[in-house]
């Protein structure tokens, strides 16, 4: 009996042992998905951010007058930037919420909507009115995060909503089923403050 006793409190043993390993596996496993998921958004924010560098900086180069050129000679506009250049070196527009502190996040995301849907239907040559869009839309804050969600996927461009742990990842394109084609637009969603975080617009690759 006693033998019997031990080999069952082995047995025992052994299984939740596995339990505890299976456990840990799988919380680990999570944490590396979730993980994985926020350093892609960092890295969508930060190639977002370098392209709109690149293309201000090929427009402070035209918007610097060239020698022999007379004053008043209107300036080119750069044909990767859909913008002109006087435009394009504006100051910051501040966002839907800082110009109407009585603005909701949820109007504010009507308004994005509605203006996304127009743009991505022009396709137009560069990215540059999508940044223009989000620079005036972000950042949101006191989200109601289940309307949130629901304006957002009445976009005809929207593609997915990811839950995180922490955050809603969102995203709208209007790529044609080729690479180089259209556009990606997303932005995060704080499930606890509904905050926005990390907003990006890039062309298709």
């Amino acid at each position: 009996m006693e033998t019997g006793s031990f080999k069952s409190n082995i047995r025992g043993g052994c299984r939740r042992w596995w339990a505890a390993m299976l456990v840990s596996a799988m919380a680990a496993a999570a944490a590396s998905v979730e993980s994985a998921r926020t350093q892609e958004q960092a890295a969508l924010g930060a190639e977002a951010q370098s392209q709109r560098l690149q293309c201000g900086g090929r427009l402070e180069s035209l918007v610097k007058e060239p020698d022999g050129v007379p004053a008043g000679t209107p300036l080119p506009v750069d044909p990767l930037c859909e913008v002109s250049p006087e435009l394009a070196l504006l100051p910051a527009r501040r966002s839907c919420q800082a110009v109407n502190q009585q603005s909701t996040c949820e109007a504010c995301l009507e308004k994005f909507v509605q203006e996304l849907d127009g743009i991505l239907a022009e396709n137009p040559r560069s990215v540059d009115p999508l940044d223009l869009l989000l620079d005036r839309t972000f950042p949101l804050k006191n989200c109601n995060v289940d309307e949130a969600l629901k304006i957002v996927g009445k976009s005809k461009y929207f593609a997915s909503v990811e839950g995180g742990r922490d955050e809603y990842v969102i995203s709208f394109g209007n790529a044609r089923g080729r690479p180089h084609t259209g556009y990606r637009i997303g932005f995060s969603l704080l499930k606890q403050s509904g905050n926005s975080n990390l907003p990006y617009a890039l062309v298709n690759k």
